[in-house]
């Protein structure tokens, strides 16, 4: 299960929440205050298809698991 916290949405991107949207131009101040909080799309995209062709030992990923996943 992956537990993403804020995730910047990808560019030109129709669904992603107001929210996000909204706190967007924010995110390299989020990522630096908070890397522990702070994922891109792109990190969580990657990060799930090297959980299924890598695997984990966690049934549970967070942020910081995820961020390590996505880089390979």
């Amino acid at each position: 299960m992956f537990r993403p916290a804020f995730m910047q949405p990808t560019k030109g991107l129709k669904n992603a929440y107001t929210a996000y949207r909204m706190f967007a131009p924010l995110f390299p101040m989020f990522k630096l205050l908070f890397p522990n909080y702070v994922l891109t799309l792109r990190e969580v995209g990657l990060a799930m298809i090297n959980s299924v062709g890598k695997g984990t030992d966690k049934r549970v990923l967070e942020v910081q698991d995820i961020a390590r996943l996505a880089q390979g």
